[in-house]
């Protein structure tokens, strides 16, 4: 996988002020994968990933859960198969229940989707 290619998160608006925070952004993508998808790290605050988990969630999470291979963090997607995030049906964390969020989408750079493989 080369470089290049960006995530951005726009709209959540549920859960508090910084989650909301934490979960809108652009995100770039690393030269790594994770568990076996692409991986991306929060442009404008490196301890803030959007990864996928070994049960097919794709999660926007803290530098902690990221490296315990949690699923945990702020806001979840249903990825199915996909190597990239879903472009809706995100739902966030309010008080220990996944809220859909309506308002949160997902947008991909053309950069990003030739950098991946297939």
């Amino acid at each position: 996988m080369q470089g290049g290619g960006i995530v951005i998160l726009a709209g959540a608006t549920k859960g508090g002020a910084s989650q909301c925070t934490s979960t809108n952004g652009a995100f770039d993508l690393v030269p790594e994968l994770y568990n076996g998808r692409a991986l991306f790290r929060k442009r404008d605050d490196k301890t803030v990933w959007l990864r996928s988990t070994k049960g097919k969630w794709w999660v926007v999470s803290p530098t902690g859960d990221k490296d315990a291979n949690s699923t945990s963090g702020w806001a979840f997607a249903r990825g199915a198969d996909s190597d990239l995030p879903p472009v809706s049906g995100w739902r966030v964390a309010v008080s220990g229940a996944l809220v859909p969020d309506e308002g949160v989408r997902v947008t991909c750079s053309n950069a990003l989707l030739v950098s991946l493989p297939g």
